[in-house]
């Protein structure tokens, strides 16, 4: 008898378990998001966070894919702040699988940075990079990471 009980327990714990695949953020209250356009195509990362690896600075990342199929953008920015950031002065990088092309021109605007909370949003446009058009670029509730 102790030997069911026990298993029913062991099994009602497992089955109160979910898996959670939403894209919210850390306090679960609003959805995160990182798209784009490149050369027409639609860009919908797997995975976006920003950080301050560096004082004074913001750091943007966003994933999609894997392997011959990986696609990856890092965003440097000089400052911690809401505001709109031109490019090149502020690296803006977007890879694959087979090489970087870093921006030559265009401009990104943060439109929410939120110490307390811990994160922003904002939106990027007309990024050339090497043979690359990026546009129509939003970021929503990235996370601190």
């Amino acid at each position: 008898m102790k030997k069911i009980t026990v298993l029913t327990l062991i099994v009602c714990v497992f089955a109160s378990c979910k898996k959670d695949n939403n894209t919210s953020n850390n306090n679960n209250s609003a959805p995160r998001s990182f798209t784009c356009t490149i050369n027409g195509v639609a860009f919908v990362a797997d995975s976006a966070w920003y950080n301050n690896f560096n004082a004074g600075a913001t750091n943007i990342f966003a994933v999609k894919g894997t392997g011959a199929s990986l696609e990856y953008f890092e965003i440097n920015l000089n400052a911690q702040t809401a505001t709109t950031y031109a490019i090149p002065a502020n690296a803006f990088t977007f890879l694959n699988s087979f090489a970087a092309y870093v921006a030559t021109s265009g401009s990104l605007s943060i439109g929410t940075y939120d110490m307390t909370n811990r994160k922003i949003s904002g939106t990027f446009t007309n990024v050339t990079a090497g043979a690359f058009t990026i546009s129509g670029g939003t970021f929503t509730n990235l996370p601190y990471k």
